[in-house]
């Protein structure tokens, strides 16, 4: 079961594991910079052409991108909760996406 590459299922890996790619759901412009660098990965991972070098520096990127997002996180959450009625609030924290 070699590589595969499609849009409308994602990426199957040589184990079978079957990547969902951000691209899917999002056209290309509406990617956050954190999906951009994830696809850039993955399009890496699938070239057999890609070097461990460059697995490695799109790796670091999506992990550098990843802790400036993070970063921002809780300026985000706090302006969310200051439109948020209650009962909205307390659905996201049942969520997850709010603490």
């Amino acid at each position: 079961m070699g590589d595969s590459k499609n849009k409308n299922t994602g990426t199957q890996s040589q184990s079978g594991w079957k990547w969902a790619r951000p691209s899917e759901n999002k056209k290309p412009g509406e990617l956050t910079s954190v999906e951009r660098a994830a696809e850039d990965l993955l399009e890496g991972l699938e070239n057999r052409q890609s070097n461990e070098a460059d697995i490695r520096e799109k790796l670091a990127t999506l992990r550098r991108i990843r802790q400036e997002a993070a970063k921002q996180l809780p300026k985000a959450q706090q302006e969310l909760r200051e439109v948020l009625t209650f009962d909205q609030e307390a659905k996201l924290v049942l969520m997850g996406y709010l603490d």
